[in-house]
């Protein structure tokens, strides 16, 4: 073979090489402006290019990827595989999500007219209800992340600043998510932390509104006769959350199944049935029976506000906490007065008499 045959191969294999690697990493390929042999190929690289925007856009759209073409490296994740799960009445306004959360897929249950392209079977349990509806129905094909939330945008529960959903979701750190598996959307510790349910609390403060006694027979009914029942539970209030997909599917679909029908077929008003479910969510999603992390730890590691300001607010909750206990623990009764000496000898005398008796 010819040197100069020798060298045009070379040329050719070097820049067959380098335009298939900037393709598969998304670079924008430059053989447009080659020539070779006399022939402009740019218009075989166009049609190369194309084909790499149109599969690059389909990846950055909402599709959701099945189990198998997902990466297990949580920082491979396609992050815009997302949905906001919500349940509401049919007068609920929640256009909100779709005009301010464009990124995100949307699954609206409505819980009070069946004709409603989603919606649950009967209205009760509260958002809990929605939220086991759609994990039953799309557990086959869920997206990587999943919000579950209210239908308002604001309320006192939605966490600082400005207790806005729309803020939060915005600043959720998918990552995160992904890492951990489950995540509160609210980091302040009350309502809910440390201890909030005791099951096994014989005397109740408030008989007609103690969800306690209900957790034994629900958490049964949910996990199993055989599930441990914790002494103590707590969690942060108040039923927003995000779930990674691969938490979901730690458990068979057939948890998620009987949790909706021991919400339905409970004979409790749904506000019990739904106050159940909300310190249910974190055990489900595989957390410790009282989960509570720190204001601070929780406002970086969900939202990303790391520094001065979450410490500020930990410290602050941390104050607000203690003086709570003091205001709950009373102080201590003084110890009684010993009797006086005209009655105390006497006592004494008849005492040792009886025993000298």
């Amino acid at each position: 073979m010819k040197p100069s045959l020798r060298l045009v191969l070379a040329v050719f294999f070097l820049i067959a090489i380098s335009y298939l690697f900037m393709v598969f990493n998304g670079i924008q390929p430059l053989l447009s402006i080659v020539i070779f042999d006399g022939k402009n190929i740019g218009a075989f690289t166009d049609k190369v290019t194309a084909k790499v925007s149109t599969a690059t856009h389909l990846l950055a759209s909402n599709a959701t990827l099945s189990l198998d073409e997902e990466e297990e490296d949580p920082a491979a994740y396609n992050i815009s595989s997302k949905v906001v799960v919500t349940g509401k009445l049919s007068t609920r306004d929640t256009s909100w999500i779709e005009e301010f959360l464009p990124d995100w897929q949307r699954a609206t249950y409505v819980v009070n007219d069946t004709t409603a392209p989603l919606h649950t079977q009967v209205n009760k349990g509260h958002e809990a209800n929605a939220y086991l509806t759609y994990l039953i129905e799309n557990y086959d094909n869920l997206p990587s992340t999943i919000a579950f939330i209210h239908p308002h945008r604001k309320a006192w529960h939605t966490e600082k600043p400005n207790y806005d959903n729309v803020q939060a979701l915005q600043t959720l750190q998918i990552p995160y998510v992904q890492e951990t598996g489950y995540v509160n959307l609210r980091c302040s510790h009350s309502p809910g932390c440390p201890a909030n349910v005791r099951p096994f609390r014989r005397k109740s403060l408030n008989p007609g509104r103690d969800i306690a006694p209900r957790f034994i027979v629900a958490w049964r009914e949910i996990f199993g006769p055989e599930y441990p029942i914790p002494e103590l539970i707590g969690a942060v209030c108040c039923a927003q959350f995000a779930v990674s997909r691969r938490q979901v599917l730690a458990h068979p679909k057939e948890v998620y199944e009987r949790a909706l029908n021991w919400l339905v077929q409970s004979k409790d008003e749904d506000r019990i049935t739904g106050r159940v479910m909300e310190f249910t969510w974190h055990v489900l999603f595989g957390k410790e029976a009282v989960h509570c992390p720190s204001m601070a730890d929780c406002q970086c590691k969900v939202y990303g506000r790391c520094g001065s300001e979450s410490e500020s607010e930990s410290g602050k909750q941390k104050q607000k906490q203690k003086q709570n206990n003091k205001e709950i623990v009373a102080p201590p009764s003084p110890p009684s007065p010993p009797p006086p000496p005209s009655k105390q000898i006497p006592e004494m005398k008849a005492k040792e008499q009886k025993q000298g008796d």
